[in-house]
């Protein structure tokens, strides 16, 4: 699923998010919670993810669940660390609790907190932005 915005009449060009979670119904939620500030674009799985940044997309920022079946956040960061190391450093990633040992410490490792569900759309926003700022 995709949610392309263009620039049209002048408006400065909004920044570019990638969103990444495997709940189709809760990425759609969280999609249109950011979608008036933000140039959205949503995938369900990271191997998506990964295929549209080796595909030369660009984005400004990542915001991705961070336990997912096949390729986790986890490892979807570990590859854009190798690969994209700007954009991995600007990843937020979300989580309804992390759960395993592995989660915890690599969370634990992250200099951002991560955005802990639910949450609602202020938090959401205050939180990409912080993930955009220099």
């Amino acid at each position: 699923m995709s949610d392309e915005s263009s620039d049209q009449g002048g408006r400065p060009e909004r920044p570019r998010i990638l969103l990444v979670d495997d709940d189709v119904a809760l990425a759609r939620v969280v999609g249109r919670m950011l979608a008036d500030r933000f140039e959205m674009t949503i995938v369900n799985d990271a191997r998506h993810a990964l295929a549209l940044i080796t595909a030369g997309q660009r984005f400004d920022g990542i915001v991705c669940d961070l336990e997912m079946p096949e390729l986790s956040g986890m490892d979807l960061y570990d590859k854009l660390v190798e690969i994209e190391p700007a954009i991995a450093r600007r990843i937020l990633f979300s989580t309804g609790g992390a759960v395993t040992r592995r989660a915890l410490e690599f969370l634990g490792a992250r200099e951002r907190p991560p955005l802990e569900k639910p949450f609602d759309r202020a938090t959401l926003i205050a939180a990409v932005e912080g993930l955009l700022s220099p």
